[in-house]
């Protein structure tokens, strides 16, 4: 239960954690710690795509980096991947924790944006970015991790795409199998308030876009962890009330916004 109680300061998020989860010592010392922190404050205050502003665009996942980049400290993950970049703020979260933990790190996007993202804040030797679908992707990943010197199983999977309901379902069945006994699956966008507005943690408001509870939805059926999603949510893989498609995730939700 240890990966519940780190998956639960993740706020936006849906985790799914594996039963066999006892965390390998990072063994983190100070200098590492350091490294990481400062990392992590310049790539926050980075520009997206060379432009001035420091907090431009509408990336709602900006405001959940820290959580992101504790969670990785914490899971000390061999390799993420990371499913949907746009203007890397997630993955600024990762790579910062990166440099500490000595993750490598594999971005997938359609867009040609995440090549520019993984070259400011991960670098060549620790990571690239992919431009292909998530779906079609994954039965490439092996190879590629093979060629690149990367793990071939996947210790912490991100996923923020389409959010679409059937995509996302392809997306879990599709990288299920690359995952390690020892893994977790963090899902932005698991809440669709009935509002569709949301609050950030700065203050600053948006407006959900209606993808008709596409990730939730995915993530029940595929973890058979029937919750109301507009409420806290953290149960082990016994407490699941539904019929699962893979059996043996234990949950942790929260509703802070969509």
């Amino acid at each position: 239960f240890q990966s519940i109680l780190f998956a639960s300061l993740l706020g936006l998020m849906l985790v799914f954690v594996s039963p066999q989860l006892t965390s390998p010592a990072c063994n983190l010392n100070q200098d590492s710690w350091n490294l990481a922190r400062e990392s992590y404050w310049k790539f926050r205050s980075a520009s997206v795509h060379g432009n001035s502003s420091e907090w431009e665009g509408s990336d709602d996942i900006r405001s959940h980096m820290e959580e992101l980049f504790t969670f990785t400290l914490f899971f000390c993950p061999l390799s993420i991947v990371e499913l949907g970049v746009r203007e890397g703020w997630s993955t600024r979260a990762f790579a910062a924790a990166s440099k500490a933990v000595g993750s490598k790190m594999v971005g997938v996007d359609i867009s040609p944006y995440c090549e520019d993202a993984y070259s400011r804040f991960v670098g060549e030797s620790s990571g690239d970015c992919v431009v292909a679908d998530s779906v079609e992707w994954a039965e490439s990943y092996r190879d590629f991790a093979r060629d690149n010197g990367f793990a071939e199983e996947v210790d912490l999977l991100y996923i923020d795409t389409s959010h679409f309901y059937e995509h996302t379902k392809r997306e879990l069945r599709a990288w299920e199998p690359l995952l390690a006994r020892r893994a977790a699956i963090i899902l932005h966008d698991s809440h669709l308030p009935s509002s569709l507005r949301y609050t950030r943690r700065d203050g600053s408001q948006g407006v959900c876009w209606d993808n008709e509870r596409g990730v939730a939805r995915a993530v029940q059926e595929f973890s058979g962890h029937l919750y109301d999603e507009s409420q806290p949510y953290a149960a082990q893989a016994s407490q699941a009330t539904g019929p699962a498609e893979s059996p043996g995730w234990s949950v942790v939700h929260n509703p802070l916004s969509c």
